[in-house]
């Protein structure tokens, strides 16, 4: 009984450990949708920048390496000045992007905003 009641313990810390973090899904959300930093680009809609933010932000995770010399605190500039090219940059661009205000995002804090 004690071994059956130790699985079914772990099973909601595992749950809710999962969910954590910032992904693609919700760093893109963050920048483009309505109803948070809504930023825009003259000429793309709101799915076009979420789409090309989820291929880029998806397709670097997708591709192990290091950080190089990219740093999102430190650069600014435009999107195809700072391309994210490995899984390490995608995480600290949306970690980048999670703790940075909209503001912020609007004056391209956290490069790439596309």
């Amino acid at each position: 009984m004690k071994i059956r009641l130790i699985p079914l313990m772990l099973l909601p810390v595992a749950a809710l450990s999962a969910g954590c973090g910032p992904n693609c899904q919700n760093t893109c959300n963050k920048i483009y949708q309505p109803s948070e930093c809504n930023i825009q680009r003259v000429g793309r809609t709101q799915e076009q920048l979420i789409d090309t933010c989820l291929g880029e932000c998806e397709g670097a995770l997708n591709n192990p390496g290091d950080l190089g010399s990219y740093d999102p605190e430190n650069q600014r500039g435009a999107a195809d000045e700072f391309p994210l090219e490995t899984d390490h940059q995608a995480a600290a661009w949306m970690d980048c992007v999670d703790a940075t205000a909209c503001e912020n995002l609007q004056k391209n804090f956290c490069p790439p905003i596309w």
